[in-house]
């Protein structure tokens, strides 16, 4: 069974870090996740083309297996398909904000996307209702759903060397290489089987979620030229501007990291800023006003700047040219 992963990146004397979540939603869908409403889909439903684009995959949360049956000389072909007994239920989030899932979900016509402070306490809040129990959660693995030339493989015995390696919910996080750009993290729940298309939970969460918009340059959004440079500005609960900064462009630039300070147990939120070149800790083509630390630097995460409260932030901003 798959198990929850560690909500800490590291834990030190002096502070822990937390990997936040992102979940690029359409807008009305987006307001809704924000106040707390959750929607998780039966991942039947990705089957049938409810969602268009590229959510869509006519064999979700399935793989099969081809090998050579000895017996009739033919190739034969084993499907592991958990939600054929359960219903199952999905919630698809992303460790990843400027990279490729941000371009991706630019294409689905996605502006604005919300961060998870602390997805483990989403996760647990829906794990505690009784129809649901929880699978796991993990990041997808996006080798395809068939496999071949397996050794000493014959279907239609109980004695694959290596099927004690297959758990039945494996097939959940397994997907097509063309689905790689969604970079996804997919936390999944099972029911009993009632042909139930989706659960809609009010939770207690909203202040573990800011919003983030986004304003990309059409050539940029288009792959026309490569993204140049970024800006990003931190928004307070009086809709004014308390912190901003502007940037060189780098795929691992200003990806937001959660820490707790031990020293005060304060929840803030800073932003990667990639290594100068010359090795420096210095910031490298970069200007930045407002935080409330500036600029933090730690041995697990590198530098962090524009590090902020979470409970001071209502959104924050991205603009990308």
């Amino acid at each position: 069974m798959q198990k929850t992963l560690s909500n800490s990146i590291n834990d030190s004397n002096d502070v822990v870090f937390y990997q936040p979540q992102f979940r690029f939603l359409e807008s009305s869908y987006l307001d809704a996740f924000i106040s707390g409403q959750v929607y998780l889909s039966n991942i039947l439903n990705f089957r049938k083309g409810d969602f268009g684009g590229l959510i869509d995959d006519e064999r979700e949360g399935e793989i099969s297996l081809h090998g050579f049956n000895h017996n009739t000389s033919e190739r034969e072909t084993i499907v592991y398909d958990p939600c054929i007994d359960e219903d199952i239920f999905v919630l698809c989030t992303t460790n990843n904000l400027i990279s490729e899932s941000l371009f991706w979900a630019l294409k689905e016509k996605r502006t604005s996307c919300c961060l998870i402070v602390r997805p483990s306490k989403l996760i647990d809040e829906i794990s505690s209702i009784p129809e649901l129990t929880f699978i796991g959660r993990k990041n997808c693995d996006y080798n395809g759903r068939d496999f071949y030339n397996i050794p000493s493989f014959c279907p239609w015995t109980n004695q694959l060397p290596f099927r004690s390696m297959i758990h039945k919910y494996d097939p959940l996080f397994n997907k097509p290489k063309s689905y790689a750009n969604q970079l996804e993290h997919r936390v999944c729940w099972r029911a009993s089987k009632k042909s139930r298309s989706h659960f809609e939970l009010q939770t207690t969460i909203p202040s573990q979620i800011i919003r983030i918009d986004f304003e990309v340059e059409k050539k940029v959004a288009l792959n026309i030229r490569p993204p140049l440079s970024v800006s990003l500005q931190i928004y307070g609960f009086d809709s004014k501007v308390i912190a901003e900064g502007s940037f060189q462009f780098s795929i691992n630039l200003l990806s937001p990291i959660v820490y707790e300070r031990k020293e005060d147990n304060k929840e803030l939120l800073g932003f990667k800023q990639p290594q100068n070149p010359d090795g420096s800790n210095t910031l490298f083509n970069a200007s930045i006003q407002g935080g409330d630390t500036g600029v933090f630097t730690h041995p697990a995460v590198g530098m962090l700047i524009l590090n902020i409260e979470t409970k001071l932030i209502e959104r924050i901003k991205y603009s990308v040219s």
